[in-house]
């Protein structure tokens, strides 16, 4: 039996921050793997600054060079908004004799209660919540405290915006993209 991360998020852009909290699950929880998950279209959030396909490859550049983690498009193919229930429900007809693990950050534990089929979803599988302000975190919820680290999105599509240079805050090969499409202009 293996032990399975799944790690959902916009990606927009991933960066650093994203691969440090992944590879801290990994490590902290011993998990065989981590499936990274860029959502197509967001229920939780009113709208994505990155196209979806743009946001897939990014997380695929930015992941190449660990060989625990892979990506799914199982998210970036729906037409519609794709709830982490349907995904997990998904998984686990692929992954049925493995531990499936969803990983968060501790702002998505504070909110929750507000997702869909949330008291579902925790039947399903076992939730790693990754967090940096030393929040607490109640059972079911595992607490994986992990360094702080000061890196958003929103502050890299900012950054790009103003033509700053921000390419210390993403995985090799991302801001090279960025730059190739003419992202976040």
């Amino acid at each position: 039996m293996s032990k399975i991360g799944l790690y959902g998020g916009s990606f927009d852009p991933i960066h650093k921050g994203h691969i440090k909290a992944a590879l801290t699950a990994l490590n902290k929880a011993g998990l065989d793997k981590i499936i990274f998950l860029p959502s197509g279209i967001s229920p939780h959030k009113a709208s994505l600054k990155g196209d979806k396909y743009h946001r897939y490859n990014m997380v695929k550049i930015g992941i190449q060079d660990e060989k625990n983690f892979l990506i799914s498009d199982y998210e970036t193919k729906k037409t519609r908004r794709c709830f982490s229930y349907e995904t997990v429900i998904e998984f686990k007809k692929f992954y049925s004799n493995d531990e499936l693990y969803f990983v968060i950050g501790d702002d998505e534990y504070e909110s929750f209660n507000t997702w869909y089929k949330s008291n579902e979803l925790l039947e399903l599988c076992k939730f790693l919540v990754i967090t940096r302000s030393g929040v607490e975190i109640n059972p079911p919820f595992i607490g994986i405290c992990m360094e702080p680290c000061d890196i958003s999105s929103t502050e890299i599509r900012q950054g790009i915006k103003e033509n700053r240079d921000v390419s210390d805050m993403l995985p090799f090969g991302v801001y090279e993209y960025i730059l190739k499409h003419n992202l976040y202009k």
